[in-house]
C-alpha cells in the first residue's frame, strides 16, 4: 500500500522498521502528560480560561509536531483538573495510573468486544469479572454482567430487561400488553431513569416519583402507597428503582425494605448503585447495602469510587437465564461457544475493551487498597461534617450516607434567596483559592457540596476549605 503522504510514525510498523520515529513522536507527548499530571496540585481545579481552537481542524497536510503539542498543552490547561487535591465538587476524581495504562493497552490491540472471535481473552475476562462482581453483591452463582458506556446506558439496559421480563415485550410490542406500564423511583433518582423510560417507550411520565425523607431516602410507606395507587389506576407497575448513592446528596435508599415490597407485588428490583456500590468492598460500610443481594439487576460504576479512567460501568443481573430469554439477540455471523458473545446481551455492538483498565487496576491496587480509599473518604467526610457542626454560621443539610457533605450558610430560617446567593458567591470565592465545591439544590434550596475522592486530599485540605468559608463569611458580614 502506498503510504507516501503519511508521516513516518502514522502507525507502528509491525516489522519494527520505524522504532526511532515512533519513539521520537511519542516521547514528547508522554512527557507533556507526565508534566501535566505531576503539576496538577499547582493549578486550579477548574480552568481559568478556555483555549481558542485552531480553525483548521482537519488540515490537508500533516501539522508540525511542535504545533500539535502546543495546541494539546492549551487543551489540557483548559480541561477540568480532577488531579487537584482541591477538586472536591463531584463524584469523580483522578484516575489511577494502572487504568490509564490499561486504556493504552486496549487502544493498542484494539480488540472489538463485539464477540469472542474479535476479543477472545478480553471477552473471557469481562465475563469472569461480571460474575465476580455479581457474587460480591450477593446475586449468586447464576449472575452475569457486562460493561457499558456509563451508568445511563447501564440503567437503560436494566430497565429494558425488566420491561421485557415483566411485560413480555422482548418479541411483542409494548402496545400489545394493553396496559400502561410504570416504574417507581425516588423523587431524587438519577435523571437517567427518566431518560431510559422515555427511550423505552414508557415516556418520562412513566416514572412515578416516590417522596423521600429528610435524609433523601425513599419512604417505604410512600412507596407502598404509590404501588397500590398505580395498581388501582390504569397503569401497571413492573419495576422499582432503588438508589444506592443519589447524585444530589449521596443518600442510600432502604434497599431491604424496598426488596420486601418488590417481592410482595412481584416487581422487578433494579438498584442504581453506580456510586455507592463501591462500599460493598468496605467491611466497615458494606452493611448500608443490606438487601442489595435481592436485586434483579444492579448498576455499578468502577470509574467513580474505584478511580478507573472513564468509562467503566457494569450492569449486573441475578440470573443469566433471564437474559437468554428476554434480552438476547444472536449474531449470525459469529460463532457461539462456552463464553458468550457479550454484544448479544448488551446495549452495545462494537465496544472498547474497558475491561483491560479495570483488571489492571484491580491487580495493581488490590482489594485492601480500594477498601482503604473508601474508608479514608468516609473519614475525611466525618472531619468535614464536624467542621460544619462547630460553626454557628453553617447549617448541615443532612447526615450523609456516603462521602458527601452538604452545607449552607445560616440556619434553616435564613431566607432562601439570600442563602442561595451566598452559596454561589462562596463557590466562586473558593475557586479563586484553588478549591472547587459544587452547588447542589436539595428541596428547593442551594447547598455547597464537598466530596473527598482524591487520594491526595489531606486533613489539612478539608480544614483549609472551612477556614476559607469562615473568611468568606466574615468578609460578607462586614460589608
Amino acid at each position: 500500500m502506498n503510504r507516501s503522504r503519511l508521516p513516518p510514525a502514522a502507525f507502528v510498523d509491525p516489522y519494527g522498521r520505524n522504532i526511532e520515529e515512533v519513539q521520537e513522536f511519542a516521547t514528547p507527548f508522554i512527557e507533556l502528560l507526565r508534566d501535566f499530571a505531576t503539576g496538577s496540585a499547582s493549578r486550579s481545579p477548574l480552568p481559568r480560561y478556555h483555549c481558542d481552537l485552531d480553525d483548521d481542524l482537519f488540515p490537508e497536510e500533516p501539522v508540525a509536531q511542535e504545533s500539535i503539542l502546543r495546541q494539546l498543552d492549551s487543551m489540557l490547561e483548559s480541561s477540568m483538573n480532577c488531579g487537584s487535591p482541591g477538586w472536591m465538587g463531584h463524584m469523580n476524581s483522578m484516575p489511577n495510573l494502572a487504568s490509564i495504562l490499561g486504556d493504552c493497552v486496549a487502544a493498542l490491540v484494539d480488540n472489538n468486544m463485539l464477540a469472542v472471535e474479535t476479543a477472545p481473552v478480553f471477552t473471557a475476562l469481562e465475563w469472569k469479572l461480571g460474575q465476580l462482581f455479581g457474587s460480591r453483591f450477593g446475586l449468586g452463582t447464576r449472575s452475569a454482567g457486562n460493561l457499558v458506556a456509563g451508568g445511563t446506558i447501564a440503567n437503560m439496559q436494566g430497565l429494558a430487561v425488566a420491561r421485557n421480563a415483566k411485560l413480555d415485550t422482548h418479541k411483542k410490542s409494548l402496545a400489545a400488553s394493553g396496559e400502561i406500564p410504570v416504574v417507581l423511583a425516588s423523587e431524587i433518582a438519577h435523571v437517567s431513569v427518566r431518560k431510559a423510560a422515555g427511550i423505552l417507550g414508557l415516556g418520562e411520565d412513566g416514572v412515578v416519583a416516590v417522596p423521600t425523607d429528610s435524609r433523601g431516602r425513599m419512604c417505604l410507606k410512600e412507596l407502598r402507597r404509590a404501588v397500590k395507587n398505580s395498581q388501582r389506576a390504569t397503569t401497571k407497575p413492573f419495576c422499582i428503582v432503588a438508589t444506592a448513592g443519589t447524585t444530589s446528596v449521596g443518600s442510600i435508599d432502604p434497599i431491604e425494605g424496598i426488596a420486601e415490597i418488590a417481592f410482595e407485588y412481584d416487581l422487578w428490583l433494579h438498584v442504581d448503585a453506580a456510586y455507592g456500590g463501591a462500599i460493598a468492598f468496605s467491611r466497615t460500610h458494606q452493611h448500608q447495602l443490606k438487601g442489595i443481594e435481592r436485586a434483579d439487576s444492579i448498576v455499578f460504576n468502577p470509574h467513580k469510587w474505584f478511580n478507573i479512567a472513564r468509562n467503566c460501568s457494569f450492569i449486573l443481573f441475578r440470573d443469566k437465564r433471564i437474559l437468554d430469554v428476554y434480552f438476547h439477540s444472536a449474531l449470525p455471523y459469529m460463532r457461539a461457544g462456552r463464553i458468550p458473545n457479550l454484544s448479544e446481551y448488551s446495549m452495545h455492538g462494537t465496544q472498547h475493551a474497558d475491561v483491560v483498565k479495570l483488571w489492571l487496576a484491580l491487580q495493581h491496587i488490590g482489594r485492601g487498597g480500594f477498601e482503604q480509599l473508601i474508608d479514608e473518604a468516609y473519614r475525611l467526610t466525618e472531619l468535614a461534617v464536624n467542621e460544619v457542626k462547630v460553626r454557628p454560621h453553617l447549617d448541615l443539610i443532612l447526615t450523609p450516607d456516603l462521602n458527601m457533605t452538604l452545607f449552607r450558610f445560616g440556619d434553616p430560617t435564613l431566607p432562601g434567596a439570600l442563602g442561595n446567593t451566598l452559596c454561589d458567591q462562596c463557590q466562586r470565592f473558593l475557586l479563586d483559592q484553588g478549591v472547587f465545591l459544587s452547588v447542589q439544590i436539595f428541596r428547593g434550596r442551594k447547598a455547597l457540596r464537598l466530596v473527598p475522592l482524591n487520594p491526595f486530599t489531606e486533613d489539612s485540605d478539608i480544614q483549609r476549605v472551612f477556614a476559607l468559608v469562615d473568611q468568606f463569611w466574615s468578609e460578607t458580614q462586614g460589608k
